[in-house]
């Protein structure tokens, strides 16, 4: 579940689709549900439905077509475990989301990278390292709040 100090920096909301992976990081939705980020904030997207509220610390046992939707913990601030991208992280960094499709296999939706760009918005900074590799792992945070 929840990782490092909890201090009450997580809230619980209602995961917008049974495609919720943990320790990835989520946006709101219009209807008030959480989904997983499918790209980075840009600073011409800062105002966009893609921006990151936080990362979500527990996903569902399993996904019956009757057992509907859950309420998940959700990290908004505060030190987190997070699903790495593949690219190559080091301590200090500032990191941003990855962009792309959500899926167990491939570590794009909802993952981050490292960023220097200005453009991005970063959404926290690394507080452990990995190297460039096809199947990372998790990595820990400190997870900024939304700007």
């Amino acid at each position: 579940m929840a990782y490092g100090m909890n201090a009450g920096l997580d809230i619980t909301a209602v995961m917008g689709s049974t495609n919720v992976i943990r320790f990835r990081v989520v946006r709101l939705s219009s209807d008030g549900n959480f989904v997983h980020t499918t790209g980075p904030s840009t600073a011409t997207a800062l105002n966009s439905s893609r921006h990151p509220f936080g990362v979500v610390q527990d996903g569902p046992r399993t996904f019956p077509s009757t057992q509907g939707k859950f309420e998940l913990p959700l990290r908004y601030m505060g030190w987190t475990k997070v699903q790495a991208s593949t690219k190559a992280i080091k301590f200090g960094q500032l990191l941003t989301v990855s962009s792309g499709a959500i899926g167990t296999t491939t570590y794009l939706g909802g993952c981050v990278k490292p960023t220097t760009a200005i453009t991005q918005a970063a959404i926290g900074f690394a507080v452990s390292t990995q190297a460039a590799t096809a199947t990372p792992g998790l990595i820990s945070m400190v997870l900024s709040p939304v700007r």
